[in-house]
């Protein structure tokens, strides 16, 4: 029977033998197929051209914008261009602020969500970021792309009107063909239909990465850290190993595996309960690519009986390294640069740093050993379909003692 100490113990010897090729497998699986998350939340959490909001908390940032708004006569709302520009800049002077633009940003997130949202919100990737906005940059340029409006160098004599005139008589030719190219345009420079078609666009490629690279991924860090475990110098490429083999099926399994617990978390209870029964479906198609759909879930709900809440308590046991780097770097924030300084960016970044180089492969490495002990029981106690798991190198201790016992009842009578 095993026990968490054992797995964990075991897990570290592992990384340690095989540390720098660990890490790196990891790394690549946090931006390539999207696992590990927490650890790139600062990334997702900070732009870089916003630095000024590491200096200011939410109430100095609440009294430059009410000084902003005294300036613009107290009224934000309808205030003209020129106005808000010239208040901005002689409190950009007041308080030596040289990046106006997050000035400007502060103003925006005031005006739609009020005071209380003006503590780091405009520091966020998809927030109402108003100038670091990545979709406001979007829509803007494909407003101005859809405009009516067309400008004209000023050293051609002609209006608007006269330029249409001309240009619609040099192309009467194809004016048939150029009218359906003109309605095209017009439908897909229509703001609604490009955000409808920008957003089917979007989901479509996430979805085609998801099924085709994430998953095939997924499987293939399973079968790095099987590996890592009996070879110590298992190599970083190993994790593409159904893409050279060209592997299908496991990445369709894959799908529906994501599909079924999507499914399930509408149960809120039942999306926890099953996630860890079909945790050991990417290690069962890393072992075995070709088993079929029906074996791998069954064959992972067989492992996991009786063993998701230990793989759960494996789980909790990660946070308290996460807690301790959270509380010891906020202290050394707060205590180097005080209160007023961004101490959870600060938090955050130091906690990913801790996940990237130790937490995130110390955990996969423990989850493989798991697989292992529960493979072993599986392949002794003749589970149903545990003939599927039979790639014996994986666990050479279990293949020892295969051969120990044939080799007792092929020894010849004395």
């Amino acid at each position: 029977m095993w026990n968490r100490r054992e797995l964990k113990k075991n897990a570290k010897y592992s990384l340690k033998l095989n540390y720098i090729a660990c890490i790196a497998v990891c790394f690549i699986m946090v931006f390539i197929a999207g696992e590990y998350q927490s650890t790139v939340q600062f990334i997702l959490k900070y732009d870089t051209r916003n630095v000024v909001n590491l200096k200011y908390d939410a109430e100095q940032k609440a009294r430059i914008v009410g000084e902003i708004e005294a300036l613009c006569g107290g009224d934000l709302t309808n205030v003209d261009e020129k106005t808000l520009e010239s208040a901005i800049g002689s409190v950009s002077d007041e308080y030596n602020i040289h990046n106006k633009r997050a000035l400007r940003s502060w103003v925006q997130i005031y005006k739609q969500k009020g005071v209380s949202a003006l503590n780091f919100k405009e520091v966020t990737l998809f927030g109402i970021a108003g100038e670091t906005s990545n979709w406001k940059t979007i829509t803007r340029t494909l407003e101005m792309l859809g405009s009516d409006k067309v400008k004209i160098n000023k050293n051609i004599n002609l209006t608007e009107e006269q330029f249409a005139y001309f240009f619609d008589l040099a192309t009467k030719k194809i004016f048939s063909e150029l009218g359906v190219v003109c309605y095209l345009f017009r439908l897909f420079t229509n703001k609604d239909t490009v955000r409808v078609l920008i957003y089917f666009v979007c989901a479509l490629l996430s979805l085609l990465v998801t099924i085709f690279v994430a998953a095939p991924l997924i499987v293939g860090e399973r079968r790095f850290f099987l590996e890592n475990r009996t070879y110590h110098g298992t190599k970083i490429g190993r994790i593409g190993f159904l893409f050279k083999a060209r592997y299908f099926k496991p990445t369709f399994i894959m799908l529906l595996r994501n599909v079924y617990m999507m499914l399930w978390l509408f149960t809120i209870v039942g999306g926890i309960i099953k996630f860890y029964e079909y945790e050991m479906v990417p290690f069962i198609l890393a072992e075995n690519p070709s088993i079929d759909r029906k074996k791998v879930f069954s064959l992972s709900k067989q492992l996991m009986k009786g063993n998701k809440w230990n793989s759960f308590v494996i789980d909790i046991s990660f946070y308290p390294f996460v807690i301790v780097t959270a509380l010891v770097s906020a202290g050394i924030a707060a205590i180097i640069f005080g209160f007023a300084f961004n101490v959870v960016l600060v938090t955050e970044i130091c906690s990913g740093i801790v996940m990237a180089l130790f937490l995130n492969p110390y955990r996969t490495a423990t989850k493989a050993e798991l697989y292992i002990a529960l493979r072993k029981e599986a392949i002794k106690s003749n589970y149903e379909f545990s003939e599927e798991l039979k790639d014996e190198y994986l666990d050479l201790d279990l293949l020892e003692e295969k051969i120990g016992s044939l080799e007792k009842t092929t020894e010849p009578a004395k």
